[in-house]
């Protein structure tokens, strides 16, 4: 019998908003974010492979293609190589080009409107 863990893990609240935040920017300013035209946008999605879920990216974005990009708001963890090869490893199974960003959530709260240029660092 697996046992459960004593404390539910949660997102800080600086997390969450700093996603809300960047979400709303790229709907509004997707020209900033090299996008034609945004489509729908997605918080939290499972990527699930073989009925496990492989990782969950913070915010995917989708344009007229599909998945244009997958971003990671980073607070107290930053991305790891376990991480990445696993999104690596989905991407080339699911044969798909999707581009990962990384951003500080530090960073967006810091702004008072969305900038000209995002500081993100881009992953795969």
């Amino acid at each position: 019998m697996k046992k459960k863990p004593h404390f539910k893990h949660n997102e800080s609240y600086k997390h969450k908003y700093a996603i809300d935040v960047l979400e709303k920017w790229i709907i509004e300013f997707p020209e900033r974010f090299n996008i034609d035209k945004v489509l729908n946008s997605d918080k939290e999605r499972k990527c699930i492979m073989n009925g496990f879920i492989e990782f969950t990216p913070d915010l995917t974005i989708y344009d007229k293609n599909g998945i244009f990009g997958m971003y990671e708001v980073v607070h107290t963890h930053y991305l790891d190589g376990y991480k990445l090869a696993k999104m690596q490893y989905y991407f080339y199974v699911h044969r798909i080009n999707v581009v990962v960003f990384e951003i500080e959530a530090e960073y967006i709260l810091k702004q008072t409107k969305c900038p000209t240029k995002i500081q993100a660092i881009q992953m795969i």
